[in-house]
Parts: C-alpha cells; structure tokens; sequence
C-alpha cells in the first residue's frame, strides 16, 4: 500500500518497480488475519499452511512489485515477484 521504488523490504530486498495492472478478474484473498487483493495469478507460500478464502471483487487495479530477490514477504507469507509470476506464463 505505501511502498516505494527503491524501499528496502525485509531481507535487505529492494523494490526495483511498482507494476499496475488492470486484470479482468480480481479476488479478495484472506490468509489468516491477512487480507489482500490480486488476479488469478499470484505465487505465494504458505508456510503455515493457513487456510486461504478467494472471493472475487469489484476493483480496477492491481498493484504488483519488481524486487531484487524476486520475491517478498508479507508477514510469514512468501509472495514472489511480477517478473516471477510473468515467466509461468512466457
């Protein structure tokens, strides 16, 4: 929500850029007590192996982030990079 290019982000991890996106389908996910919202295609790992809920929303963009480790935590959650997600597809 408040990050910025060139915010370092826990594990020394820089944020090389910010992506928007405007997806055709965005969901509201809930991880715990952590809740966000993405497309279809995100890369997390669940260490915990807390349960997740997906309901889609109405929203018009998503925000993803460039890192230098390709991948950044969010709590105890591992989320990887939009180049990472991207390549899955390429």
């Amino acid at each position: 929500n408040n990050i910025e290019v060139n915010d370092i982000l826990y594990n020394n991890n820089k944020v090389l850029g910010i992506i928007i996106i405007e997806p055709l389908k965005i969901y509201k996910y809930t991880l715990g007590n952590e809740s966000f919202k993405a497309s279809e295609n995100i890369y997390l790992f669940n260490a915990s192996k807390t349960a997740m809920n997906k309901i889609k929303i109405e929203s018009n963009i998503v925000y993803h982030l460039l890192t230098e480790q390709r991948n950044f935590y969010v709590n105890n959650t591992l989320f990887h990079d939009y180049d990472y997600a991207l390549e899955k597809y390429l």
